[in-house]
């Protein structure tokens, strides 16, 4: 439990650089305790409306109002309420229902929210009375209605302007999950779906097969039929996105379909926005890259709404795309709270991930080989790959040591801790060499890190052998950056 706001920097090698992981070490945090008495310590909380769970009341069942301590580490999760109503659940018109939730933040006109480029005055609990007032003043229901539908209100008091030192505004918060569904799915995927579909059947099922030869990693969903995808959840989605320009690059090319090229420039962009709002720790840098990629966004979304507006009807002009103006002020004001969209205890329910439980030591070293298989001779295993040129002379390995290492142990399995380059914590990747994982061939691809600089490669083999008292863990790699 933190009762003090906190500020903390880190030496990059050349300075010291700010940065914000967790809502107090964030500037409201911080402008909150500066007004404060001395003796005093603010106790903050963040409260939303989860309208994507029902919770039980008695014999009712409602949404609740779920309050997080701010003062406590972000990774303390809230429970899970109970399950939905099955007549309803999982359709689309019920999550639409759901998360449907305005945020009213700044004083942008109806009709300028494009516009991600131009701040407009945030709205405050102190003016919105004022416009009350002003339309409680007009002579006519007409005159009133219209004056309050300028500032999209109602003729309703908000029972927190009588709360002192409270503005309801200030403390709305931008939310990651819901935006991109909307943004991405209802908007940018759904014109990349048509345009695709404009091409032909041929096109079709190429980005189809492209997203099932996608190679098959750790918690990434293996999607099939993919152009038939009109509704899913948040992190299907988000696996959508994160092969989307691989699989479509090839199919929608500049000089073949301009438009479709200009889209899929967007939806680039619009990833790497996403992924500047995703880190867990958010740097000045940081902050400030993602500001520019939002101007580079809505430069190129743009281009693409005047160019298509010929072969459209659609209206750009609603808060969630204007929303992108706010993102890294409330970072930077706030710090969002970071909740995967997939929780290990789930992951570890689910039938077709890697059983990790019995490997998760907190004492393990730094690489860890498991699934052992059994002991071979290099003679053995060069002519077992006698096909794949990666192993011929294989057995030269063997030289390379004084002593002579008469037999292997082969693996399928690699754990590797190292340190986040994002929020400098230990993390661990689950890696496999397998022939065969979920009766499909599963190779993944790895950061090696050379006497020079970072390569990337890809996995061939792994094994264990003994050379005196020593077991050695090796792996035989593709490098993709050096000379084949």
């Amino acid at each position: 439990m933190v009762f003090d706001a906190q500020r903390f920097s880190k030496f990059d090698g050349k300075t010291f650089v700010h940065f914000v992981d967790e809502p107090f070490t964030a500037d409201a945090f911080w402008n909150v305790q500066s007004q404060l008495p001395p003796s005093s310590k603010p106790l903050a909380f963040v409260l939303y409306a989860d309208k994507t769970r029902l919770s039980s009341f008695g014999t009712a069942k409602g949404y609740p109002v779920v309050a997080c301590l701010a003062n406590l580490p972000v990774d303390i999760c809230n429970g899970q309420g109970v399950k939905e109503d099955r007549d309803h659940a999982g359709k689309p018109s019920w999550v639409n229902f759901k998360n449907t939730t305005m945020r009213n933040i700044c004083l942008v006109p109806h009709d300028k929210l494009l516009n991600i480029l131009k701040c407009y005055p945030p709205r405050t609990s102190t003016h919105l009375q004022e416009v009350l007032k002003a339309a409680w003043a007009k002579a006519t229901a007409e005159e009133k209605e219209e004056k309050l539908k300028e500032y999209g209100l109602c003729d309703v008091i908000n029972a927190f302007s009588a709360m002192m030192y409270t503005d309801v505004h200030d403390a709305l918060s931008w939310d990651r999950l819901h935006f991109n569904v909307g943004l991405h799915h209802d908007d940018l995927w759904a014109k990349l779906q048509k345009i695709i579909v404009g091409l032909g059947r041929a096109k079709v099922a190429q980005m189809d097969k492209n997203y099932e030869a996608f190679p098959h990693w750790r918690n990434l969903k293996h999607l099939a039929q993919v152009m038939n995808i009109s509704f899913a959840d948040g992190s299907v989605y988000e696996d959508i996105s994160k092969m989307v320009v691989y699989a479509a690059h090839e199919i929608l090319m500049e000089d073949d379909c301009p438009l479709g090229y200009l889209l899929l420039r967007c939806i680039c962009l619009f990833l790497k926005l996403d992924a500047y709002t995703a880190l867990e720790v958010h740097t000045t840098e940081t902050i400030s890259a993602g500001r520019h990629v939002v101007q580079a966004f809505s430069t190129y979304l743009q281009q693409y709404i005047d160019k298509s507006a010929d072969k459209s009807d659609k209206n750009w002009n609603f808060p969630k795309l204007h929303m992108c103006v706010h993102i890294f002020d409330n970072i930077e004001v706030k710090d969002p709270l970071h909740k995967p969209l997939a929780d290990s205890d789930d992951l570890e329910d689910s039938g077709d991930v890697d059983d990790l439980v019995s490997l998760d030591d907190a004492d393990s070293p730094h690489v860890k080989l498991g699934s052992r298989q059994a002991v071979q001779t290099f003679e053995l295993i060069e002519d077992t790959h006698k096909e794949d040129a990666a192993f011929t002379h294989f057995w030269l390995f063997n030289s390379l040591y004084q002593v002579e290492i008469k037999q292997i142990t082969k693996c399928h399995f690699l754990k590797v801790n190292y340190e986040s380059m994002v929020d400098w914590r230990q993390r661990t990747d689950y890696l496999r060499c397998s022939p065969k994982f979920f009766n499909t061939a599963r190779f993944d691809c790895v950061f090696i890190q050379t006497k020079d600089k970072v390569i990337f490669g890809h996995l061939l083999f792994l094994f264990e052998c003994v050379v005196g008292d020593i077991t050695l863990s090796l792996a035989l790699i593709h490098p993709f950056d050096a000379p084949t």
